[in-house]
């Protein structure tokens, strides 16, 4: 057999399997999402913070960390300690970030986020020394009270509180349910986390471990800024902000059909695969004794 003609029963058997296989795609046309994403350019300029400045020392743990930002740019991130602390839309060339600084030095840096996710350059970090005033000892002060012990050493719980989340940016749409990780590496539990997602919506959850999922479905679209505000047993309190995008139509994610196939899918598909081995193995000359063998078994 030449190399010639294998190739083209090659080729005519695998049309022979493409004609079997075309009644199954309409079944799945109406059954199958696609979906795509252009990537927008990243910002050119970096978003620089204006409110704070390198070496700076503050009394109070609460800020609003503001700065400004390139109209190339859709989200700011912040950076405390080269961990992400919160994220924010850039309005009109400004931006706003609530953050809860960590006893002692807070490395702040940010990033500004193209609206899919691209970074552009970033700002210079500056520290910022958060250094609580020494509290007034009151002529008859009362008994201070007793701080949570650590389970099992019968020890006060001294742990600064300190609170990850992630994703920093989340898109979804309507009727999509959307869930955040919270993670408290240090502080006291048990711990109370209340939840402002934006939509007039305040959720609150108490807890005993350091992990925990948060989940929220919109139901309209739109740009969401979500506030976490953590207490811990202690006392002790912290902030971090995340942002949500949701849209109108379906869920950006591809599904593919779940319900089952009809019974001749199966049989359709082995029936166009036998056929082209059969078309590249013996060719029509094994097909027309194979028919003739047939024919004299049913006829005589």
């Amino acid at each position: 057999m030449s190399a010639a003609r294998s190739t083209w029963r090659l080729l005519f058997g695998a049309g022979i399997a493409i004609l079997f296989l075309l009644p199954i795609l309409p079944a799945y046309a109406d059954d199958l999402t696609i979906s795509a994403t252009v990537h927008s350019p990243a910002p050119t300029q970096a978003a620089l913070i204006t409110s704070h400045y390198d070496g700076q020392r503050v009394p109070t743990k609460d800020a609003i960390i503001r700065g400004t930002c390139s109209l190339d740019t859709a989200f700011v991130e912040l950076r405390r300690n080269s961990v992400f602390a919160g994220t924010t839309l850039c309005t009109a060339g400004v931006f706003e970030i609530p953050l809860t600084f960590l006893l002692g030095p807070n490395q702040l840096q940010v990033i500004a986020l193209s609206s899919t996710g691209n970074a552009g350059p970033p700002s210079p970090i500056i520290t910022v020394f958060y250094d609580p005033p020494a509290p007034e000892k009151p002529p008859l002060a009362p008994p201070a009270p007793l701080a949570p012990l650590i389970r099992g050493s019968g020890e006060p719980c001294r742990a600064q509180l300190a609170v990850l989340a992630a994703p920093p940016y989340q898109e979804g749409s309507v009727q999509h349910r959307l869930g955040w990780t919270l993670s408290m590496p240090s502080g006291c539990a048990p711990y109370r986390i209340t939840a402002d997602w934006g939509d007039g919506i305040v959720t609150i959850d108490k807890l005993e471990q350091k992990t925990y999922t948060l989940t929220h479905t919109y139901q309209t679209p739109g740009y969401y800024a979500i506030l976490f505000r953590i207490t811990d047993a202690a006392g002790q309190q912290s902030v971090i902000q995340v942002i949500a995008v949701i849209r109108a139509g379906a869920s950006p994610q591809a599904s593919l059909p779940t319900t089952p196939s009809p019974d001749w899918v199966v049989p359709t598909i082995v029936a166009a695969t036998l056929t082209s081995v059969v078309l590249v193995a013996g060719g029509w000359r094994w097909i027309f004794r194979f028919t003739k063998w047939v024919l004299y078994r049913l006829f005589g």
